[in-house]
């Protein structure tokens, strides 16, 4: 046997930080909440999993597949391709669905199509070896889906909710929602996720202090990106999102695109040819110290600020140019 060539310097090894890498998102929620519509608004999207639920918005995207090996190879070949035919975002629907293929695939295969046998089925002794080998299976996908975003393409998880008692012998038990799948190769998933965003309805509570009922407005929805006893959810240290905040396309990607050296460089120009105080200001609602740090600064903000700022005229004696 070969061995494989071992690289002279370390420096050959060495993998730079800093560089921006798109976010592997799940968005899980209800049904008709909006999951599919509004991954449809990513950059140029293409769908592939167990849902049709794009066939209306205009979008790209494969069969539905029938079984977990034609999923394995819808995604080897979106792996593959799917960046030579100019996508810049993969979406999987529903991300339960796909791993319902799975634990067929992995009951026909491993437990001799055997469901509920009580010794040597997939859910004998509560599901522990069905599921820990359906959570062994999904390996290879996620592999997949690190190719996609290597190739520079934004990576989105749909999942329907479900909820779970949570044992807790000292507080009490609980429920919580979370993505509707079993917590096993849920557990990996999770783990190798960016951001677990849930997707909900803004709650209100009304009537007087004495009776009060929960209302959910159809017209505001929103993510909740904090994990609480409530929900499952949370976000990786570089991906952090505000706890809350409107569930639309353009707040995800003002907060997580890849910074828009352009706008940067056009706001930077304009903050220079301001007075200090102005300058100043400008800095302080744009959250930044410096203008070296205006890349950081989502789009929407860079964008608004360039607006308000080619209305303003510089003094002559503050530049040295003609207004």
């Amino acid at each position: 046997m070969t061995e494989a060539k071992q690289p002279a310097n370390l420096s050959d090894l060495i993998i730079k930080g800093g560089e921006w890498h798109p976010p592997r998102l799940c968005f899980y929620g209800a049904e008709k909440i909006g999951k599919t519509s509004t991954a449809a608004q990513a950059p140029r999207p293409f769908f592939l999993g167990t849902d049709d639920g794009r066939r209306r918005l205009g979008v790209d995207g494969l069969p539905v597949a029938a079984s977990w090996p034609e999923f394995i190879g819808q995604l080897q070949l979106t792996a593959e391709q799917a960046q030579g035919l100019g996508y810049q975002s993969v979406v999987i629907d529903t991300l339960n669905g796909v791993v319902d293929l799975c634990a067929e695939h992995v009951c026909a295969t491993q437990f001799g199509g055997k469901w509920n046998d009580a010794r040597h089925g997939f859910l004998a002794w509560g599901g522990v070896q069905g599921w820990c080998s359906v959570s062994e299976e999904v390996k290879p996908m996620l592999t997949l889906l690190d190719q996609v975003i290597d190739a520079g393409l934004w990576v989105i998880l749909l999942s329907h909710e479900h909820y779970v008692t949570v044992k807790d012998p000292i507080e009490g038990d609980y429920q919580r929602v979370q993505p509707a799948i079993d917590r096993r190769p849920l557990n990996r998933v999770m783990g190798w996720l960016d951001c677990i965003l849930h997707v909900d309805y803004q709650i209100e509570l009304v009537g007087d202090d004495l009776r009060k009922r929960a209302k959910a407005d159809p017209n505001k929805r929103v993510i909740r990106t904090v994990r609480t006893p409530a929900e499952a959810a949370g976000c990786r240290v570089g991906y952090e999102l505000p706890p809350v905040l409107p569930f639309d396309w353009h707040s995800l990607e003002d907060r997580l695109g890849k910074p828009d050296n352009e706008l940067a460089d056009r706001c930077r120009g304009l903050i220079q040819v301001q007075d200090e105080a102005t300058a100043s200001k400008v800095l302080s609602w744009l959250e930044v110290d410096d203008l070296d740090d205006l890349g950081k600064v989502p789009a929407h903000k860079l964008r608004q600020t360039i607006n308000r700022l080619q209305g303003i005229k510089p003094e002559p004696n503050q530049t040295g140019e003609k207004p």
